[in-house]
């Protein structure tokens, strides 16, 4: 049985709320980097080192998982 387009989109939930996830980890990850990283005149030196590593990787994998699943969930939406 073939499905209209309302039918198979818009009865697809767990697509939209994917995308919703990833503008959200997105969007957390974009709030941290202008509340921590631009604001940050120090820089690094061999006392801060590990932790500033770990806190700006941390803000990057957010903003970059954000928008992975975005890109994906729109993809396979729109493609197929």
């Amino acid at each position: 049985m073939q499905l209209g387009i309302e039918e198979k989109y818009m009865n697809d939930l767990s697509v939209f709320f994917k995308i919703l996830i990833g503008l959200t980890l997105f969007g957390w990850g974009y709030y941290d980097y202008r509340r921590v990283i631009i604001p940050d005149k120090v820089g690094f030196h061999k006392f801060n080192f590990k932790w500033k590593f770990k806190r700006n990787a941390f803000i990057y994998a957010l903003m970059v998982w954000g928008v992975i699943m975005v890109g994906r969930e729109l993809i396979i939406w729109i493609w197929f």
